[in-house]
C-alpha cells in the first residue's frame, strides 16, 4: 500500500494529511482505479490512528485515491493528568470543537482534490463516526461532492452551542449528490427514532440515498472481523460504484451475491 504524508492549507493553517494511492487489483475491473475519482476520509475521535489508516486503505484497494485530513492536529487531545485518553475522554474531547472549522478543513481537503485533478473528477468524502456528521455537512456546502457517507455520526444534536450551532440533519436540505448513512442499531447514542428523522428528511427533500442499520453495537466498523462490518463494506462499495464511478443518474443495479443480512431492504433504499 503506497502511502504518503502531506499537508492541507487551510484558511486557519496548515493541516497534516495522508494521502493513499489507488490500488489496481487486476482479478476484478470493479476495483480498478478510476483516474476520474477521488474521496476524502474523515476520522471518528480516535483520530488517524491504525484503524482509520486501515480504513483509508481499504478505500484506496477498492480504486480510489483517499486522502485522509487530520481534523484534530491544530488542537491535539492531550490526556489531563492522572486520565487516560480512553473513548469516553475522546468523545469529550471532540464535544468542544468547533463544528464550523471542522467542516471548513474537510471542504479544504476537497478542494485540494479538485485542484489536483481535472474538472471531470468525482469527488466523494467519507466519514466515519464524529466524522459522519463532518462528512454530510460539508457536502451541503459544495455541489462537487458526487457521494456523502455518514457512518455512525450524529444525526442531531440534543443542546445546540456555539461549536455545534446546527444538527447534521438539518444540513440534508443542501446536498447535491447521494446520501449513504449507516447506523449500529444497538447504539444509544444514535436511537431508532433519530434514524427515521434522517431517512424522512431525504424523502422530503427530494434526496437520492439510503440509510442502513446493522445488528451491531457502536463503532461496530473498527472490528474487522465483525460479520456486520464486512457488511458495511461490501455495501458501501456498491454504493460508491452507484454514485462515483457510474453515472449518479443511472438506475441502480442489484449486486450478483446478497450476504443474508449485508444489504437494505426495499424500506432502506431511498430513491425519491
Amino acid at each position: 500500500m503506497l502511502s504518503q504524508n502531506m499537508t492541507i492549507p487551510t484558511k486557519n493553517g496548515a493541516i497534516s494529511a495522508i494521502a493513499f494511492d489507488a490500488q489496481n487489483n487486476a482479478s476484478n475491473d470493479d476495483t480498478s482505479p478510476d483516474e476520474n475519482c477521488a474521496l476524502v476520509l474523515l476520522h471518528d475521535v480516535h483520530g488517524l490512528d491504525e484503524a482509520t489508516q486501515q480504513a483509508a486503505a481499504h478505500l484506496a484497494d477498492l480504486g480510489y485515491a483517499v486522502v485522509a485530513p487530520d481534523l484534530f492536529a491544530y488542537n491535539p487531545p492531550v490526556a489531563v493528568e492522572g486520565k487516560e485518553l480512553d473513548e469516553a475522554a475522546l468523545l469529550d474531547y471532540a464535544s468542544t470543537l468547533s463544528d464550523s472549522r471542522a467542516v471548513e478543513e474537510a471542504l479544504a481537503a476537497i478542494e485540494m482534490l479538485a485542484q489536483n485533478n481535472d474538472s471531470s473528477t468525482r469527488i466523494g468524502v467519507v466519514g466515519f463516526g464524529w466524522g459522519g456528521a463532518i462528512a454530510l455537512m460539508a457536502a451541503s456546502h459544495d455541489s462537487r461532492v458526487r457521494v456523502a457517507a455518514n457512518i455512525g455520526g450524529t444525526i442531531s444534536y440534543p443542546v445546540l452551542s456555539p461549536q455545534r450551532p446546527g444538527s447534521p440533519l438539518n444540513f440534508v436540505a443542501n446536498l447535491e449528490g447521494a446520501l449513504f448513512a449507516a447506523f449500529a442499531g444497538h447504539d444509544a447514542c444514535t436511537p431508532h427514532n433519530e434514524i427515521e428523522r434522517l431517512r424522512a428528511r431525504l424523502v422530503e427533500h427530494d434526496k437520492k440515498g439510503e440509510v442502513k442499520t446493522y445488528d451491531a453495537t457502536a463503532r461496530f466498523w473498527r472490528d474487522e472481523q465483525n460479520p456486520a462490518t464486512r457488511a458495511l463494506w461490501l455495501r458501501l462499495e456498491n454504493f460508491l460504484n452507484d454514485y462515483l464511478r457510474e453515472d449518479p443518474e443511472a438506475a441502480f443495479t442489484a449486486p450478483q451475491e446478497l450476504p443474508e443480512d449485508g444489504y437494505p431492504n426495499d424500506a432502506s433504499r431511498l430513491h425519491a
